[in-house]
């Protein structure tokens, strides 16, 4: 996976596209293994708010700066068939979102916990970091199974949001609910 997230919907000529970077790393075996993902975003002016909880799911989160995780045990055409996937965030400011989607906008579990631990700095006005650890046990993986996903970053304020992923066609509207669009991890 090329480290370096590639816009989606593209930006004014006189708006300067952010770069983000993610690296990932796979710590252990089977469901005890922990998947570690860590986000640089460059050249990018912060839209976040302290307001959001620390230590819970925040609802809403994707509206502000986040990077993500979309996680899923298979790659199918439909949605539907690659139920049940995983999205996670990660905010400047180190707070979370985490959400089991069985069927995309429709059928949720918003009270899933998967354990993830999250971190994050903001390192100027225009740069920050963030790291997840994902556990896999909660997520049915058992290292049996390959692990699919979609890195991706929504940064930027309105009109000029700037969305980017690893694996995602350019579109006016971009949709990371698309686990057929998601690449071989593990």
């Amino acid at each position: 996976m090329n480290p370096f997230l590639k816009l989606v919907r593209p930006l004014p000529p006189d708006v300067k596209a952010p770069r983000v970077a993610v690296a990932l790393s796979i710590n252990g075996v089977g469901a005890h293994g922990v998947l570690r993902a860590e986000f640089t975003v460059m050249e990018a002016k912060l839209n976040a708010r302290k307001t959001f909880p620390m230590n819970e799911s925040a609802w809403g989160l994707w509206d502000c700066d986040v990077c993500e995780l979309f996680l899923s045990s298979s790659q199918e055409e439909s949605s539907v068939a690659a139920a049940p996937y995983f999205e996670f965030q990660v905010s400047p400011f180190g707070q979370y979102f985490e959400l089991k989607i069985l069927e995309p906008r429709t059928v949720v579990d918003k009270e899933f916990r998967s354990g993830v631990r999250v971190g994050a700095k903001v390192r100027t006005t225009q740069a920050w970091s963030a790291w997840m650890e994902i556990p896999l046990g909660p997520l049915g993986l058992d290292g049996t199974k390959p692990l699919f996903g979609n890195a991706t970053a929504c940064l930027l304020r309105e009109p000029h949001r700037a969305y980017f992923s690893s694996n995602h066609a350019e579109a006016a509207k971009p949709d990371f609910h698309r686990p057929a669009d998601f690449l071989r991890l593990i």
